[in-house]
């Protein structure tokens, strides 16, 4: 019955997705702050919706592990700063490597929806709402409810962390394709190891949320451009 429940809750996610891509490319021609606000508050709403039925039919109760305190908060923060420390060292090996080798960069595109929908004076704003309620509501559907269940049914830790990565790639088809399924499962992997390392769903969620801002609001291209200027330099 709980992979039934978690087959269910994701194809409806898919479902909701595609209903409010559509009636917002349709009013407005682009994404919109509101339509994922409207978005992760019917994921919150699912997901309560199928606690409640869990709770009053099967008796199933599983308290969310999450607490505060400063030293998991700063390893969050820690853990964030390494990755994009470690991309950027990525970019500047690469970047060397093809200045040595006379190889010219490729074209790239960076550009993204959020592009049109995080700008102006708020645009700091509303990349941190739209952050901060990604990292609170699909973590607390794919790391909690679906890794938790998934562990609670196959009492396999490496199974759940797969499948629940599986099933948050499949949830971001729309945004890219396969490719958005892959690269956002691997996401979930990691998510999945640090919330099970760990035991606190606020430490993979603060990851989650700054992440989230980082791609949102970080100047990839004018970045990637500087640092070829200082490859230029060596």
């Amino acid at each position: 019955m709980i992979i039934l429940n978690l087959t269910i809750l994701c194809a409806l996610i898919i479902g909701i997705d595609i209903v409010l891509r559509k009636l917002f490319y349709r009013y407005k021609n682009r994404e919109s702050i509101i339509q994922w606000l409207v978005y992760f508050f019917l994921l919150g709403f699912l997901l309560v919706s199928v606690l409640w039925l869990e709770r009053e039919f099967f008796g199933i109760v599983v308290p969310i592990p999450i607490s505060f305190n400063w030293t998991g908060f700063l390893q969050a923060v820690l853990i964030i700063l390494s990755i994009t420390l470690i991309l950027l060292a990525v970019i500047f090996v690469e970047l060397y490597v093809r200045k040595k080798k006379n190889t010219p960069l490729p074209e790239m595109e960076f550009s993204k929806p959020e592009d049109e929908m995080f700008k102006g004076n708020l645009k700091y704003v509303g990349a941190f709402i739209i952050s901060a309620c990604a990292g609170i509501v699909e973590e607390l559907v794919f790391r909690y409810y679906v890794l938790g269940r998934i562990e609670y049914v196959t009492d396999s830790t490496f199974l759940a962390i797969w499948v629940s990565s599986l099933f948050f790639g499949f949830i971001h088809i729309l945004d890219g394709g396969w490719k958005s399924v892959i690269s956002t499962g691997l996401f979930g992997i990691f998510f999945g190891v640090v919330y099970v390392i760990t035991g606190n769903l606020l430490i993979v969620i603060v990851i989650h949320a700054l992440w989230n801002f980082i791609s949102f609001t970080f100047p990839f291209g004018k970045m990637i451009n500087f640092i070829n200027k200082v490859v230029n330099y060596i």
